[in-house]
């Protein structure tokens, strides 16, 4: 999900959307790719390299905003008296988008400052030469913005944490329903016919950082081979029988040869 801001409202920061919102639906994309995943991608895929693309994929970035804002040019403006305007620009690290979303703990007065790039860029207009005033208005408004931030951070923060166990509880439960679903096709006793491979359609999301999606075998998944307990049993009874026979007359079989050992080889293989 992004942030649409061909709508955004000049000057305004954290007032075209809510954080909680955004959130939730980045949330529901990520289950929404999990249950896309095929049947064989979602049983030969190992659960905990899946686990870590998913949450690096769906994580979002908080605000990291400079302490140290540099002054750009500042320019003269012409009202009805001549004013001066000073714009001061502070770089930032992280998603643009925060800066548009309102979290849900926030103050009473909306913050001014708008996005240039990777700097948040605040623009000050004085009538007088008042350095005092105008550094108080900065200070203001700066202390406002990182006060959202910082319950921004705190909101993003709780979501990357649960992102793991999060793509880790669904993925295990649509494993666990595919083998549920392969076993009782399994005791039918019908032969399975294989769905002709089909094209799939995925939507491609843009991301400065490229998380590649785990690779799996392209082959159907096949169930590891399962021994009977009766039969594992048996075998057991078998070769125990034997070492027994070999304790039990040790020098018969210490000068027989190879071939002299093969009809009883035989025997024990043929018991199985």
């Amino acid at each position: 999900m992004s942030v649409d801001t061909s709508r955004r409202n000049p000057g305004h920061l954290f007032a075209e959307g809510r954080l909680y919102e955004f959130l939730t639906e980045r949330h529901q994309d990520m289950l929404k790719e999990i249950d896309a995943f095929s049947t064989d991608y979602v049983l030969n895929a190992s659960v905990d390299d899946v686990v870590d693309y998913l949450a690096g994929k769906y994580r979002l970035e908080p605000i990291t905003l400079s302490e140290t804002p540099e002054i750009v040019a500042p320019r003269e403006i012409e009202m009805d008296v001549r004013g001066t305007s000073v714009c001061l620009a502070a770089p930032f690290d992280g998603n643009a988008d925060i800066f548009d979303l309102c979290p849900s703990t926030h103050g009473t007065i909306s913050p001014r400052g708008r996005i240039v790039g990777n700097e948040l860029r605040i623009e000050i207009l004085r009538l007088d030469h008042d350095a005092a005033a105008m550094r108080r208005q900065f200070d203001e408004n700066i202390s406002n913005i990182r006060n959202y931030l910082r319950s921004a951070g705190e909101e993003i923060t709780a979501f990357n944490d649960q992102l793991p166990s999060h793509a880790r509880q669904r993925l295990e439960s649509r494993k666990t329903k595919l083998l549920a679903d392969k076993g009782m096709l399994s005791a039918l006793g019908f032969p399975i016919r294989q769905r002709a491979a089909v094209p799939g359609t995925h939507s491609v999301r843009r991301k400065e950082l490229v998380i590649a999606k785990p690779v799996v075998p392209s082959s159907p998944f096949q169930p590891e081979p399962a021994l009977e307990m009766a039969h594992y049993e048996h075998i057991l009874s078998v070769i125990s029988n034997m070492v027994l026979v070999i304790e039990r007359s040790p020098s018969s079989f210490a000068r027989m040869s190879e071939d002299g050992l093969h009809p009883h080889s035989r025997s024990t293989q043929r018991s199985l």
